[in-house]
């Protein structure tokens, strides 16, 4: 997929902007946070006295008349998974928006993996698996990712986390870090499915939120839509019923999402998109260091 001139210069000036970043998440404890895949086979050598017997590989040792064991080593490299919402919800923001906001919070991550070694992959979705990279390692691999964040058009507006999870679940065949950017703006059930993606993959949800979305400003009659669906609505933004009624629907569904992510046993931490969304991370990975 080719992107436009100003998408690459995008992408190059956010290389350029984020490599003092980089070198600041290593110094936050990235890697230990966020550890290989763990063991993988490297050699065989003869058995010694006292070496563990279930360590044997018998069609080696009958190959060569003599008890061979297999050495395995720690793998170093690990997988991430960037999971990004593109959904119309997304192009929300006041000071900032909650796409470009997750966009250089996931590009931090695929530039950090590349500075590491690590493979990482990107799924865009809304109600339907968007688009795919797969997971690869190496630095032009790492700016595709970023730049296909910056430049993929979507086909729908609304979402559903379901599609997006079932294709994870059935393209991820080795344990990797999944990183699911999204605000939650779902109806769908996905407490099942994700907790299903938990089991098999270490997921971080990424919760994106606006000031917008829990203190509506008071500027009288206006006609909302909703960014997902088109339906559109008049209300009177100044009135205290009003304001009570967002306020409380909003926190409760703020609350319903940390319920719903707590039963499907994954990890995550908010993104506000009035702060340093930088600081927010590394305050999550300090917290997941030292547990």
């Amino acid at each position: 997929m080719s992107a436009p001139s100003s998408v690459l210069k995008k992408v190059r000036f956010l290389e350029l902007k984020l490599r003092q970043r980089v070198r600041d998440l290593f110094a936050g404890g990235y890697r230990s946070a966020f550890k290989g895949q763990g063991m993988a086979f490297s050699d065989y050598r003869k058995y010694v006295p006292g070496d563990d017997i279930r360590a044997i590989n018998w069609p080696m040792t009958a190959k060569v008349g003599e008890p061979y064991i297999k050495i395995f080593e720690e793998e170093r490299g690990a997988t991430f998974m960037i999971v990004m919402d593109v959904s119309g919800s997304f192009d929300l923001g006041t000071k900032n928006f909650k796409g470009e906001v997750a966009c250089e919070l996931a590009s931090l991550i695929a530039l950090s993996a590349q500075r590491n070694q690590d493979s990482v992959g990107l799924l865009l979705f809304s109600d339907r698996v968007e688009h795919y990279v797969p997971p690869s390692r190496g630095f032009n691999h790492s700016l595709r990712v970023v730049r296909d964040l910056y430049s993929f058009s979507r086909k729908s507006t609304q979402t559903d986390l379901l599609p997006a999870l079932d294709f994870l679940n059935s393209v991820l065949k080795k344990r990797c870090h999944i990183f699911l950017f999204s605000d939650f703006f779902t109806s769908s059930q996905f407490t099942k499915q994700l907790k299903i993606t938990g089991q098999r993959h270490d997921v971080v949800a990424g919760i994106v939120s606006d000031p917008f979305e829990t203190e509506f400003p008071p500027l009288g009659l206006m006609e909302l839509e909703d960014a997902e669906t088109g339906k559109r609505l008049v209300v009177d933004t100044a009135s205290s019923l009003f304001i009570k009624e967002y306020k409380e629907k909003m926190e409760m569904r703020r609350e319903d999402v940390k319920t719903d992510l707590r039963r499907s046993g994954v990890d995550h931490f908010f993104i506000h998109t009035d702060k340093d969304a930088f600081k927010q991370l590394l305050v999550f990975i300090k917290k997941r260091r030292e547990r």
